[in-house]
């Protein structure tokens, strides 16, 4: 005898707003301008950083992922 649990979920879209959109772009000024200073001071250490950072990004993206498709 097979028994069905379904859960129907319905999720609006996410409508960010004006405040949020302001902060985000905000926030990424001042990564981009923190990013650029880096790269005229010492560019091996500011590479060296976003590639540790982008690798250590993309396996917790990866790994999650893997968790919500099993």
């Amino acid at each position: 005898m097979a028994s069905t649990n379904h859960i129907d979920l319905h999720v609006s879209q996410f409508k960010p707003s004006s405040n949020q959109k302001t902060l985000a772009i905000v926030l990424l000024a001042i990564g981009l301008i923190t990013f650029a200073i880096g790269v005229m001071k010492s560019p091996e250490r500011v590479w060296t950083s976003y590639l540790v950072a982008f690798f250590y990004f993309s396996c917790l993206g990866l790994g999650g992922l893997f968790f919500c498709g099993r």
